[in-house]
């Protein structure tokens, strides 16, 4: 094994389990189970890709994906957010032939969660594969697992990323292995179908708009002042701090 490169990104991790691939096996036996199995990750891997998302691996039952590695992605958490619920339409939309020809209807648990990883470029006997280490990837995995089959359950980072832009129930707080201090869980049930980059910054900061009362007064008073002729005013400041949030609220 060779390290060639490894990276700190912010991602979001994707982890998807099919329910009761060992019940399936026994039902159907290998063969068969197998062929669904295949069936529906395969599925899942295509969609995953057509949402930008990049395919780490399989592992028995399940995808384990991510959205922003290892080439970043705008709002890789909507692009994984909405992989995911397609992921769960196009399995119902399915279920039914699904049924006829291998005797169940397949479920599946998806876990989404974002933060900070570091990726890894590696090679393995002369084949080159990326891996992903960190807490986000730890907690999608655990997300999966603790949740109701044919749901995506998402952390508070998601939900945070996808606030103004999805309709989001919280579950409660959970104590996952793992992890110190309880987790609070969220159900995705839907994703707004905006894809303009100001508009989904203005979906997260729709909320009250708290202080910032002197730089407020400053942008208002100079668009409210007179002037002979036409002029530009540059807002310059870190990425995050609220530049295009400030400037919408100085307009309403």
């Amino acid at each position: 094994m060779k390290d060639s490169a490894r990276e700190k990104r912010w991602v979001a991790s994707l982890m998807l389990d099919l329910v009761g691939s060992t019940g399936m096996t026994e039902t159907l036996g290998a063969e068969r189970a197998f062929s669904l199995i295949e069936d529906v990750l395969n599925m899942a891997v295509e969609t995953i890709e057509a949402h930008g998302g990049h395919f780490i691996e399989y592992a028995g039952d399940s995808v384990f994906a991510l959205f922003g590695a290892p080439v970043a992605v705008e709002n890789a958490t909507l692009s994984a957010g909405r992989a995911a619920l397609n992921i769960l339409d196009r399995l119902a939309a399915r279920n039914a032939d699904l049924a006829a020809s291998h005797g169940v209807e397949p479920r599946v648990r998806i876990g989404l969660a974002a933060g900070e990883v570091l990726i890894s470029d590696l090679r393995f006997s002369g084949q080159q594969r990326i891996n992903a280490l960190g807490s986000a990837v730890n907690l999608a995995a655990r997300l999966q697992s603790v949740a109701t089959p044919n749901e995506v359950w998402c952390s508070e980072a998601v939900a945070e990323e996808l606030a103004g832009l999805a309709v989001i129930e919280e579950r409660g707080s959970y104590r996952l292995n793992g992890f110190e201090t309880p987790q609070r869980l969220f159900r995705l049930h839907r994703v707004n179908s905006t894809d303009d980059s100001l508009d989904i910054r203005m979906a997260r900061t729709s909320g009250l708009f708290v202080g910032r009362a002197e730089p407020l007064a400053r942008l208002a008073g100079w668009m409210c002042g007179d002037r002979e002729e036409a002029a530009a005013l540059w807002v310059s400041g870190p990425a995050g701090i609220g530049k295009s949030r400030l400037v919408r609220q100085a307009c309403s």
